[in-house]
């Protein structure tokens, strides 16, 4: 009896230590993936506009999902973290620990256009532009290495898309890419994949 008693108060004193020593809370990071266009997208030259300095666009579908998929995507690290079905205890926290959960950030860390039919080959660079269509703010990413199969963007600035995703007026998206070099000499059909760091806050009282 004693020894339990012990071992209660013992748990109780580490977990008021740690709740003091970090604010009550802990900040962690959840990675995760997700297609951001809703089906592959041709790249084809009779598609292109022409612009001014050797620059070609290419306007693609309004895109309404991609709000939808983040506020899926948040909600399923809530329930996660929240049922434990991500291990707190390998970040410090006793088992019978259940604590409030704070979503709080969200960045893009790259994301990559994939070639599922032909080569993005005399493609030079590249920008992809994500815009709300109806407050009209506007994300841009810039290619990095591109290869015939792939090309890997990342964002031009380093902002919060949580809050941009998960605005209540936030229903479409417009999506956009320009790029310099020459088209593809064949039709390229590719699909885009975005992956991101989560930030989430655990309150622990």
């Amino acid at each position: 009896m004693k020894k339990t008693m012990f071992r209660m108060l013992f748990l109780l004193s580490l977990t008021t230590a740690m709740a003091l020593f970090s604010g009550c809370h802990y900040d962690l990071d959840q990675t995760a993936s997700f297609d951001i266009l809703s089906k592959p997208v041709l790249l084809d030259t009779a598609l292109l506009q022409t612009l001014p300095g050797g620059e070609f666009k290419l306007e693609l579908e309004e895109n309404c999902e991609i709000p939808a998929q983040v506020r899926a995507l948040v909600k399923k690290l809530q329930d996660q973290i929240t049922n434990q079905e991500i291990d707190l205890g390998a970040y410090g926290f006793l088992p019978f620990i259940k604590p409030k959960i704070e979503v709080r950030a969200l960045h893009i860390n790259e994301v990559d256009l994939n070639a599922t039919k032909n080569t993005f080959t005399g493609i030079n660079a590249l920008s992809f532009e994500i815009k709300d269509s109806s407050q009209g703010k506007s994300i841009r990413l810039q290619s990095q290495e591109i290869t015939p199969q792939q090309i890997p963007l990342r964002p031009v600035e380093n902002m919060d898309w949580l809050a941009f995703l998960m605005s209540p007026d936030m229903e479409c998206m417009e999506t956009s890419l320009s790029f310099t070099g020459t088209p593809p000499e064949k039709p390229v059909s590719f699909t885009a994949r975005a992956h991101v760091t989560v930030k989430v806050r655990i309150l622990l009282f």
